[in-house]
């Protein structure tokens, strides 16, 4: 039995619906693109294989996403200036990445949320400190005109 067979994708699809994987790990064990495998559960592909009795996705067991209330984002922001984070720990609290961290610390993003008191982006004590210039050798620079 190949990996092409129909019979070994209904088998496989079968084992991601029964161990309720993730799309990117059910694509990487059937050997497809996430979007491809987030078509096959949405049932726009490979619609000859037949879907479990009750099949839903996303599985209901997995935690859904849910957009945050003001309420959350002016809890995380205060406890963003008690504990004293630094952006990759506040981004690490509330589950996003650096950039997107950077973003609202920078006040881009959550506009709408009014900053503790006490609050700075970036820290005065944690300055980015850049190396001074250093002279460069006399033979790397350019001759005067």
């Amino acid at each position: 039995m190949t990996k092409y067979d129909a019979q070994w994708r209904a088998d496989a699809l079968r084992e991601c619906w029964e161990k309720q994987l993730t799309p990117l790990e059910c694509a990487q064990y059937i050997g497809v693109t996430r979007a491809q495998i987030y078509a096959i559960f949405a049932g726009r592909e490979w619609k000859s294989i037949p879907r479990p009795e009750g099949f839903v996705y996303p599985f209901p067991s997995l935690p859904v996403q849910r957009k945050l209330t003001a309420d959350d984002k002016a809890a995380y922001l205060r406890r963003y200036v008690q504990e004293h984070q630094t952006p990759d720990e506040f981004a690490a609290m509330v589950g996003v990445n650096r950039e997107s961290a950077y973003h609202v610390l920078k006040g881009f993003g959550w506009k709408d949320i009014e900053r503790p008191p006490g609050f700075h982006y970036p820290w005065p004590d944690r300055q980015w400190s850049r190396k001074p210039k250093t002279e460069r050798p006399a033979w790397s620079r350019r001759a005067p005109k």
